[in-house]
């Protein structure tokens, strides 16, 4: 979905500078997501660590407290 939606962008004249980091951040929140229950919280912590914070993705929760 990534490469379709990036190919449509480029298409139409919009140059993606983030391609490697919008692609590391759809691989990772899949491992979050689709992973198993058990490890979820960790696994977006280490996400948020990564991808969240005021560079990051607007509008993107932090994580709950322990």
């Amino acid at each position: 979905a990534f490469r379709e939606s990036l190919a449509r962008y480029r298409a139409g004249g919009v140059r993606v500078e983030a391609e490697e980091w919008a692609s590391a951040l759809t691989k990772e929140l899949l491992a979050v997501v689709a992973g198993p229950a058990q490890g979820r919280a960790d696994r977006y912590r280490a996400f948020y660590a990564t991808f969240g914070g005021p560079q990051g993705l607007p509008g993107l929760p932090a994580p709950a407290e322990r």
